[in-house]
């Protein structure tokens, strides 16, 4: 197997600078040949006792993994099966070895721990682990091939990379918690594996006489005091009480802390009663154990623990019976009472259970008893969906015992409000303490989620450098403890889900675009940075709609102002095993969580395609089965919900929903640019009292509302469309002196939806003004209603695709003289190849409407050619001389 061949290899590394020193060679490339034969004859003339002392230290190896992964819950076992006195020698033995090498990425993280040790005990037994004979010539070279290392760094990439193949071994065969482990290296020092494998083949080695003097050239590593006084106890016991050790490991369970006062304990309390009803606290004994809930609070796993209909009666049956007893002799139990309260969870009544938990916290005085009935009353709380109670119950738990139950720092982000739970944890609407700010703060459920909290803390703060308006932002994440109940901070968006939106009334096709652009871009942009979301789906998208309006937009009287979106929840995505998968159809937080997942996972999120990764387009997938839910008020639409929707739109939506994801959009700037640009509200500038108040003028002026309006939505030139802020349509009254033609918006132009702004716009404000033109009583356009990029000259292609657009406007607004600025604007309106130079001086005819040709104001900047001012001005008093002449 290559696990342990790998294994015994990181052992013998402690052994190539004495392999090095003996063949003459210093580390390096050259030195691996010599190291590699030299450790063949050892193999050869140690045969039997090298490879057994290597097979041996590969068992204890993991044995002392297991051990360390167990922790604290042997001492629990031990007291049951062990007697007192034996109870106390094994604790001497195996304390100073866990004091030594504590798991300080695992502390706290019951349910990743339980997982490790189950993968480790069923890869053992699975001979995953364990080779019979060690293959003496590859193990030589695996291990030869640590010579070629010099400088420490170095070695320690090569044994990174070690540990990886181990890990992706253990990985293929099912064991990811366990690989995951594996390949994890603390922030200091070794791996706990290589520590305990060099251990071990260093006292096999030391107590074999022959083959210690046959490795005398070794210099054999030793380990710190303290790990060498805790290995050599574990090494004691694991001689001493092997059989008795394995006994315990086998039925340990991890609980990371202690949470069962003495006045909560079942058995102890069932020890005080009358032979009449041990039968009821047995029973209910018996049922705890076998949904793992003795001696700890209320979980959220619990309430998917029971969903047969035989033990559901059963745990009627035994709250029934409980409650048929004398109130004073009820008052006598609360740990069965408590107990009780965890059954009643596990079989769903949750509203039985919080009252229950509440009772027990009243008939109990410990604080420490009475937190955890409030905790449990809080979990209870949840499960229905009672905010408010959950809130209560849970100050009061923090209020006893803060250490244990508080999820997050609750003296610096102080609850208001509970928002919303789910799978991935509970979100609560706080205020800042310092700050006297609203922000959310998300207590996460990391034994729910399909990777490692630090995964998603390590992803959130990369998101908060992404800092996009679509995205809920970042403000801080961390552990109420140490190591223990991770949560998030973020910023708080007063809206409604998605979900809830659609759920009162399905959105247009119209609202479900600006909805959709806006949360396309919020993922291109976090795609950008590498990061997925993985859960995209109308839960997880949060919206709201609002008056908008500044005097100078074009916004019908009571209309309502665009979508605003985020998107929450980022790596947040829950585990899809087949048991999670069974259990989406229940209602509870969980369940209801991976329910709502499952319709909106794209087929390589659920394991239909093997091999296929989860990817961007995974994401795709996601995004258009949440505007299906818009559009439709469900995720799977039939045929004749598609007859409803715009070709366009309906097709984009069927593309990204392919079942295999390279026929998919593989990026959401694809889907962004066939979404296109959101229309922008026309701009006007403010009539003067009694302008265009006939009706024909206000007929025009609609008319002119709808084509700027086509505008906004148009998408024949890709490149712009992609690119631009804001179309830029046009500004002024009905039938103008003159219409001002540019050739394209610039940066100012596109931030502010307006022509001839910034610098440009000055010089063209000062053209007009030295000629007794008002700018309010011209019209002022551009030939491209969209900026091209880097300001670059509008291409013929572009040029044409707009011009229908400019000739729609003159029609409309009928100016009494066109003056088109700049050659691009003269070429593209006149139809001619000539210079501007050429075009000065002369009137053309438009459609009948006379075209003064002149120089772009830009060009008038510091710089160009500010001299051709006074041509500019001539050229405008010319115009005028002959418009006072007409």
């Amino acid at each position: 197997m290559r696990i342990a061949r790998t294994l015994s290899a990181l052992a013998l590394r402690q052994l190539l600078g004495g392999a090095c020193s003996a063949v003459g060679m210093a580390p390096g490339e050259s030195a691996v040949e010599g190291v590699v034969g030299f450790l063949m004859r050892h193999f050869i003339d140690h045969s039997q006792r090298l490879t057994e002392a290597l097979c041996q230290t590969n068992e204890r190896a993991w044995r002392a993994l297991e051990v360390a992964l167990a922790g604290e819950s042997l001492w629990d076992r031990a007291k049951l099966l062990l007697a007192s006195g034996e109870d106390k020698a094994f604790r001497e033995q195996v304390r100073p070895f866990l004091d030594a090498c504590p798991l300080a990425e695992m502390h706290g993280k019951a349910v990743y721990r339980q997982a490790c040790l189950d993968e480790l005990r069923a890869a053992r037994k699975g001979g995953l682990l364990a080779e019979g004979k060690l293959d003496a010539p590859a193990l030589a070279r695996k291990a030869g091939a640590f010579a070629r290392f010099a400088d420490p760094p170095a070695v320690l990439a090569a044994e990174s990379r070690a540990l990886m193949e181990m890990s992706d071994d253990l990985r293929k065969a099912g064991h990811d918690n366990l690989a995951a482990f594996v390949a994890l290296r603390p922030q200091r020092g070794d791996s706990l594996l290589v520590l305990a494998a060099r251990y071990f083949f260093r006292r096999a080695v030391e107590t074999d006489t022959a083959l210690f003097q046959g490795l005398a050239f070794a210099r054999l590593e030793q380990l710190q005091q303290s790990q060498e006084a805790g290995f050599t106890a574990l090494q004691r016991a694991l001689a001493e009480k092997g059989e008795q050790l394995e006994r315990l490991l086998e039925d340990v369970r991890v609980v990371v802390i202690e949470t069962h006062a003495a006045v909560l304990d079942v058995r102890a309390e069932q020890q005080r009663q009358s032979e009449q009803v041990r039968d009821v606290y047995q029973a209910v004994l018996d049922l705890q154990n076998k949904l793992d809930q003795v001696d700890r609070e209320v979980r959220p796993c619990d309430s998917l623990s029971i969903r047969g209909d035989g033990e559901r009666a059963l745990v009627k049956q035994l709250v029934a019976r409980y409650r048929a007893l004398p109130d004073g002799e009820r008052q006598q139990m609360p740990a069965l009472l408590n107990a009780l309260g965890k059954l009643e969870v596990a079989a769903g009544d949750f509203q039985s259970a919080r009252q229950d938990f509440a009772a027990v916290a009243e008939m109990v005085d410990d604080p420490a008893a009475r937190a955890e009935a409030h905790a449990n009353a809080y979990r209870a709380a949840l499960e229905r969906r009672d905010w408010t109670a959950a809130l209560a119950a849970l100050r009061e738990a923090v209020k006893l015992d803060a250490a244990r139950f508080a999820p997050f720092p609750m003296d610096k982000y102080q609850p208001e409000r509970i928002l919303g739970a789910g799978g991935f944890g509970v979100a609560f609407l706080c205020q800042h303490r310092f700050l006297k700010a609203p922000v959310v703060v998300k207590a996460l459920m990391d034994g729910d989620l399909d990777r490692g909290i630090d995964e998603v803390f390590a992803e959130a703060q990369a998101l908060r450098q992404v800092d996009h308006p679509s995205i809920v932002r970042l403000q801080d994440c961390g552990f109420a403890g140490e190591d223990a109940r991770p949560y998030l901070v973020v910023d708080y968006f007063e809206g409604t889900t998605l979900e809830e939106e659609a759920k009162k009334q399905a959105l247009t096709a119209e609202d479900v675009r600006c909805v959709a652009r806006q949360v396309a871009a919020g993922l291109q942009a976090a795609h950008a940075r590498g990061i997925l979301h993985r859960d995209v789906k109308p839960a997880n998208v949060l919206v709201r709609r609002g008056p908008v309006g500044n005097g100078l937009r074009a916004v019908p009287p009571q209309s309502e102002g665009p979508w605003e979106v985020k998107l929450i929840d980022f790596g947040l995505a829950l585990r899809r095993t087949a048991r999670e998968t069974t259990v989406a159809s229940t209602n509870t937080l969980i369940g209801s969580s991976i329910a709502g997942t499952l319709d909106y996972a794209a087929p390589e999120q659920m394991g239909k395609l093997v091999g296929v990764s989860v990817s961007p387009a995974s994401d795709v997938y996601g995004f258009a089965r949440t505007c299906c839910y818009a559009l439709f008020q469900t995720p799977q639409p039939l045929p004749r919900h598609w007859r409803s929707v715009p070709d366009q739109l309906a097709e984009l939506l069927e593309t990204c929903l392919e079942e295999r994801p390279e026929q998919r959009p593989q990026d959401f700037a694809a889907v962004l640019a066939q979404l296109g640009s959101a229309p922008a509200p026309v701009p006007l500038v403010p009539l003067a009292p009694g302008m265009e108040s006939d009706p024909a003028s206000a007929q025009r002026r609609q008319e002119l509302a709808v084509v700027a309006q086509q505008v906004a939505g148009c998408r024949r030139c890709g490149a712009l469309c992609r690119s631009r802020t804001n179309t830029v349509f046009g500004i002024g009254p009905l039938s103008p002196d003159a219409m001002f033609v540019g050739e394209a918006p610039g940066a100012d132009e596109d931030r502010s939806g307006e022509p001839f702004m910034g610098a440009a716009g000055r010089v063209f404000n000062e053209l007009l003004a030295a000629v007794g033109l008002d700018r309010a009583r011209v019209f002022v356009t551009n030939l491209l209603k969209c900026r091209p990029p880097g300001n670059r000259k509008p291409e013929p292609a572009e040029m044409s695709n707009c011009r229908e657009y400019l000739t729609r406007q003159i029609e409309l607004v009928r100016p009494r003289a066109i003056v088109v600025l700049g050659a691009s604007a003269a070429q593209g309106l006149l139809g001619t190849a000539e210079p501007i130079g050429r075009l000065r001086g002369r009137l053309y005819e438009h459609k009948g409407v006379p075209v003064l040709c002149t120089y772009h104001p830009a060009f008038l900047l510091p710089g160009r050619a500010p001299e051709r001012r006074g041509d500019v001005l001539g050229d405008l008093q010319m115009l005028l001389r002959r418009l006072s002449h007409r």
